[in-house]
């Protein structure tokens, strides 16, 4: 009866190269955690930052903040406003089970969990193609990884 905790299920971030499947990265998550991914846009040359809540296994879309408006740059949201010289829009509420990107240390990709940054720079090779989910495994495998 003790042991039977240790087969609930705990999420976890996970990020992989989606072309191999191997796992590149891993770290606890809890519902209701905010994850952001930030880079400076490769034509533009300058800050996008997107920030998305867990929910179950599925990233929702809160927020998209840049520092230009263009092309490629979603004007759907319900809420958009000019804050500090950031173009913010909020509230989409879109639901992705993976993001996927191609890691590239030109563009300075950081990522965020919760406010901390999680350094991605020596973990993960330039130009590989990366998926970020949320897993769910059981306690025990988590813990012994």
């Amino acid at each position: 009866m003790l042991l039977i905790p240790l087969f609930f299920p705990v999420s976890q971030v996970e990020i992989r190269n989606y072309e191999t499947g191997k796992v590149i990265f891993r770290t606890p998550i809890e519902e209701g955690d905010i994850l952001e991914l930030s880079w400076i846009h490769s034509i533009e040359k300058t800050p996008w930052l997107e920030r998305y809540q867990a929910e179950d296994d599925r990233w929702i879309l809160k927020e998209v903040r840049v520092k230009s408006f263009g092309a490629g740059v979603d004007v759907e949201a319900p809420v958009v406003e000019v804050k500090d010289g950031w173009t913010v829009m909020r509230e989409m509420n879109r639901s992705f089970r993976q993001l996927r990107f191609l890691y590239s240390r030109n563009v300075n990709y950081t990522m965020y969990i919760n406010g901390l940054s999680v350094d991605l720079t020596g973990q993960i090779p330039h130009h590989t193609p990366v998926d970020v989910r949320i897993r769910k495994i059981p306690r025990i495998i988590a813990v012994m990884k």
